[in-house]
Order: C-alpha cells, then sequence, then structure tokens
C-alpha cells in the first residue's frame, strides 16, 4: 500500500526535482515525469501499454482549453513586451510600497495573481517577467505567482473548478463554495508566509508578519464572506475576483494607516522616467482591462 502511493507520486516528485534543482525546462521534466508514469503503471501497476497511451491522450484533450489558456497567455505577455507595455507596468509597480517587500509580495502576486487567474489568465505566465525586473531571482519571480493564488485556486476561472465539483457531487454551488471557504483563511494565511519563506526565510517572515497576515485572512476570508452572506451567494462563482480586489485593496489601507506611502516616485531613474512618458499605464494595461471586460459578457 505505500509503496504504491510513494511510486504514484514519484512522478510529481520528480518533474519538481527537475525544474528546481535541475532547472530543467518545464516542457523537458513534464515529457520526463510522463515517461516516468507510463513507466510505473507498465511494470508495477501492470497496465497495458495501449491503456496508458490511451490515459495519455485522454488527459490531453482534457486538458486542453488550460493548454489553450497558457498559450495565448504567452503570447499576451510576448506581445505585451515586445510594445513596451511590460516594462511601463513594471514602472509603475516599482513605486508600489518600495520600502515594504512583504506587502509588495501581496500586492503582486496575492491581491493581482487571485484577481487574474480567477478571470481566466495565468499569473505563472503573466507575473514572472514583473517579478524578475523587480529584482527577484528567477526560481523567486516563478515561485510567487504560482503560489500566490493557490489558496482560492477552487475559484478560478470564474469558479469553473467549483462548478465541477457541484456537478461531480451534486450539491449546489453555495453548499460546494461553504465546504471550501470554511479552511481558505488558514489555508491562504500559511501561503502568504511561505512566499515570505521563499524570498527572506524567517527574517522576512517576520517583518511582514502583520501585512501577510492581513492577506491572507482577507483573501480566505472573502471566501467565506461570499459563500456565506445570504447577499452575495448570487456571485459565488466571482470569490476570486472580489478576493483579489479586497486583498490589494487591504494592503494599501495597511500602508495609508501607517503613514507610509502607498506610492514612491523618488526610486524611478531616469530610464524609467522616459518609458514612463513614452506610454500611458492605461494603454499598458489594455490588454488585461480588456480581459477583465470581456468576462462580464
Amino acid at each position: 500500500m505505500i509503496l504504491s502511493i510513494i511510486l504514484t507520486l514519484l512522478p510529481i516528485i520528480f518533474i519538481v526535482v527537475l525544474m528546481t534543482w535541475k532547472k530543467a525546462a518545464a516542457d523537458v521534466s513534464g515529457t520526463a515525469g510522463w515517461i516516468l508514469t507510463v513507466l510505473i503503471a507498465l511494470f508495477f501497476f501492470n497496465t497495458s501499454l495501449e491503456v496508458g497511451m490511451r490515459a495519455s491522450l485522454a488527459g490531453i484533450i482534457a486538458s486542453f482549453p488550460v493548454s489553450l489558456m497558457v498559450l495565448t497567455s504567452i503570447l499576451q505577455i510576448t506581445f505585451m513586451e515586445a510594445t513596451g507595455a511590460i516594462k511601463r507596468i513594471v514602472v509603475f509597480v516599482k513605486t508600489l510600497a518600495p520600502a515594504d517587500k512583504a506587502v509588495q509580495i501581496m500586492l503582486i502576486n496575492v491581491g493581482a495573481g487571485t484577481l487574474l487567474v480567477s478571470i481566466g489568465a495565468t499569473p505563472v505566465s503573466i507575473l514572472p517577467p514583473i517579478m524578475l525586473a523587480l529584482g527577484y531571482s528567477t526560481f523567486v519571480a516563478v515561485a510567487l505567482p504560482a503560489l500566490g493564488f493557490d489558496a482560492l485556486c477552487t475559484f478560478a476561472l470564474l469558479g469553473a473548478p467549483l462548478v465541477a465539483f457541484a456537478d461531480l457531487t451534486g450539491a449546489s454551488l453555495i453548499e460546494s463554495a461553504q465546504v471550501f471557504a470554511r479552511f481558505l483563511p488558514i489555508l491562504s494565511t500559511l501561503v502568504c508566509f511561505g512566499m515570505l519563506w521563499i524570498v527572506g526565510r524567517f527574517k522576512l517572515m517576520k517583518e511582514g508578519f502583520v501585512p501577510c497576515l492581513i492577506a491572507g485572512v482577507t483573501n480566505g476570508g472573502m471566501a467565506v464572506v461570499m459563500a456565506y452572506m445570504p447577499f452575495l451567494k448570487n456571485g459565488v462563482v466571482l470569490t476570486g475576483v472580489a478576493a483579489g480586489f479586497m486583498t490589494i485593496l487591504a494592503m494599501l489601507l495597511y500602508l495609508k494607516l501607517l503613514g507610509r506611502p502607498i506610492i514612491d516616485r523618488s526610486i524611478l531613474s531616469a530610464e524609467d522616467l522616459a518609458v514612463e512618458k513614452n506610454m500611458r499605464l492605461v494603454t499598458a494595461l489594455s490588454p488585461w482591462l480588456i480581459l477583465i471586460g470581456g468576462k462580464r459578457y
């Protein structure tokens, strides 16, 4: 029994090791993990090669919508990079809470990350270029966007996983949301502390304790509010949107109450100012604004 569990999890562990320790590309790691999965199925679980190939094909078909979403997100971010939109957004993000790294991490990865994934965008392909430009390492720039929205991933894609769960179990959307929501304030807070640990270990966790706690409780707490407040229940599929927006708002209010600058333009270099002058922020953000606006219809 234990051996079966270990072998079942082995391909996932193998992929993680390849990507984190060996720094292998995602496509190489994924392919290697798939090959290992097929081999384990063949030689340990006595699965025929035909069944393995059929299952693989079924997986490709089932995951096509997500793959298409990732592909179009990469296309979008490449277009924004080529036009200078990413540089303009980075200049703006640089001015947001530059003196408080914990708040900046919460704003970008928890607030914006949750908001983006809830409308069908992929933070893992959109946010890393911004994080890299802010001076974070490649690993951190990928890890933080990958973690920031995890607690509320049930409400991604306008609640598509939640709808699937409700259809599978026969429970209503509200009942399904309540099942997940009750755990989210704790889970979201733990995710926030995990991100701080990745960036600055216990030192940053201590320094960013308060904003981290506020962001986590706000992010997960909004799921509870949306699931249990009668007048909000009809909008339960928009939980991710509300949680992301409220997390951003909570961080801004935190800075305001402490008297810290929300926007500090003094850190901008001459090059940053030139980028700022060449493109309006609204223009740079327009692909994402169109995406958000399109989700209303």
